[in-house]
């Protein structure tokens, strides 16, 4: 199976065996209207474990990093 993949400027394709690949298509989602909001919320109150507020002491620092899985995108939010 010859497979597609966005790698580089232009792309890359190779050959992949038929009974080793399994193809998977992206399920795309429109961003939500509240960007900031969303991110704060998760902050605040995340699925698993304590709110950042609870791991973090006054002089420490935090990075928070959002990957879309295909490429690296350097991303700041002033607005936070």
């Amino acid at each position: 199976m010859k497979v597609r993949l966005a790698y580089g400027e232009s792309g890359l394709t190779v050959e992949l065996p038929d009974e080793a690949t399994t193809v998977v298509t992206p399920v795309h989602h429109a961003a939500a209207p509240d960007q900031a909001g969303v991110l704060r919320s998760a902050l605040r109150e995340p699925v698993c474990g304590p709110p950042l507020r609870e791991r973090v002491r006054p002089g420490q620092t935090v990075a928070i990093s959002a990957c879309d899985g295909t490429r690296h995108r350097r991303l700041q939010r002033p607005d936070l």
